[in-house]
């Protein structure tokens, strides 16, 4: 016995279908069917033959040393998407946010803003109170100037209108003399 080499044989002592054979002697190791079990040898072995072709011992040994299927691939997969979410998640919440910051402006900025029409209506020398009126609009901002000149002092002041028909930064200016009365208009 001690010429053969280790293997899935049938058993000798004809109580399963096989039993490992480790080079030297028959182990307790048996398989019938295909599930494995252990049982002391015992009684009087035959020498081991190689396996029949309906019981091939490479399959059995197959069976028995399967690896353990690696996880790391699938931990990966799971960080990977986690990760996917958490930065959509980011971008979807940011795009929200600068949209509802954006729609807030666009409503500030319609309730100051007047049109091309509107600010060709405005003749030099009205009144302030009847500028406001003539546009229906309080004006974005105001700015008030002082300065003096030859000992006069000159105040003026500017109106600030946003151009509805135009993009974000585009202003109409109309500016006042000391007296109220509009002096100068822009556009930029």
């Amino acid at each position: 016995m001690g010429g053969s080499p280790a293997g899935w044989n049938q058993d000798p002592y004809g109580r399963h279908e096989l039993r490992y054979f480790d080079g030297t002697s028959w182990t307790e190791h048996v398989s019938d069917g295909g599930a494995q079990g252990v049982d002391p040898p015992g009684g009087a072995p035959a020498p081991p033959r190689a396996a029949s072709p309906a019981y091939p011992a490479p399959v059995m040994q197959q069976q028995m040393a399967r690896p353990k299927k690696a996880r790391w691939p699938w931990v990966l997969l799971g960080v990977f998407v986690v990760m996917v979410i958490g930065v959509g998640g980011c971008a979807v919440l940011l795009g929200v946010s600068v949209n509802e910051a954006v729609k807030t402006f666009n409503e500030e900025q319609r309730k100051h803003a007047i049109s091309q029409t509107q600010f060709d209506a405005v003749a030099l020398g009205t009144p302030r109170a009847r500028v406001i009126s003539t546009l229906g609009k309080e004006p974005e901002s105001i700015q008030s100037f002082s300065s003096e000149a030859s000992n006069v002092k000159i105040d003026s002041s500017c109106m600030y209108y946003w151009q509805s028909d135009r993009t974000f930064g585009h202003w109409y200016q109309f500016c006042f003399d000391s007296s109220g009365n509009l002096l100068t208009k822009n556009s930029y």
